[in-house]
């Protein structure tokens, strides 16, 4: 018998990397996929441009049903995978991702394309590494992909991060789902899960204690028990 799928979507300046540590603990007991959104390195598309076009992108390349996992907006690519590609997705686990209003789109865009050169300075970039709990023995893979993502890239990526709100059928639609946030991230995160867990009833929605906007690299070892729990549940 076919092993599960699950799909794990990293966040923005990362890459299908980050999820290493929890990929190794799930994959005796699933396959695991870990591909780059669009505009990073190891994706065959250059640019990164929409939310519902990386989810296209990502949908393209599936041959089988998946629990899709993502992180930061990788969690918004794959709310919009399972809204646009219903067929694809058995079951959905967002983690922090912004849903509700904080700051502006526009102004978020334009700062992230102006910022752009300093992803390109390694001890700028060390710093960021840290703020982001990518953990020591990973940083040349986050040099590399934070250096790799264009200014276009960036610009797209804050515009879509700050402007996205849950696909207009997210109610309509009750596939398990399990929405995560960490009990130090910007109010806005958790806002925005409790908003999504509102409007689908069904959905599980936890606060991970003394976490940060990086769960996933920040604690691996409770994501991978986590969801697998999730995606053995009935």
């Amino acid at each position: 018998m076919a092993r599960e799928t699950i799909l794990l979507l990293h966040g923005a300046g990362l890459g299908g990397w980050m999820w290493q540590p929890t990929a190794d603990l799930l994959r005796p007991r699933f396959e695991i996929l870990t591909p780059d959104l669009p505009g990073h390195p190891d994706s065959r598309i250059a640019q990164f441009t929409t939310v519902a076009d990386a989810a296209d992108a990502i949908a393209a390349d599936l041959t089988t049903p998946v629990t899709a996992v993502g992180f930061s907006i990788g969690g918004q690519v794959a709310m919009e995978l399972a809204s646009r590609h219903p067929a694809l997705v058995t079951r959905l686990a967002v983690i922090s991702s912004l849903t509700s209003k904080s700051y502006s789109p526009a102004a978020m865009s334009a700062l992230l394309r102006l910022t752009a050169p300093l992803a390109r300075n390694r001890r700028f970039a060390q710093a960021q590494s840290k703020a982001s709990f990518v953990p020591a023995e990973q940083f040349e893979h986050y040099w590399r992909s934070s250096s790799h993502v264009s200014a276009a890239s960036l610009a797209a990526i804050g515009r879509e991060n700050f402007a996205y709100r849950a696909p207009v059928n997210w109610g309509e639609r009750s596939i398990p789902t399990l929405l995560l946030a960490g009990g130090r991230e910007p109010g806005a995160v958790a806002r925005g899960m409790r908003l999504l867990q509102a409007a689908r009833p069904t959905a599980e929605f936890e606060i991970v204690e003394d976490a940060g906007h990086g769960i996933p690299l920040d604690r691996p070892a409770w994501l991978a028990a986590r969801l697998e729990r999730f995606a053995r549940e009935d």
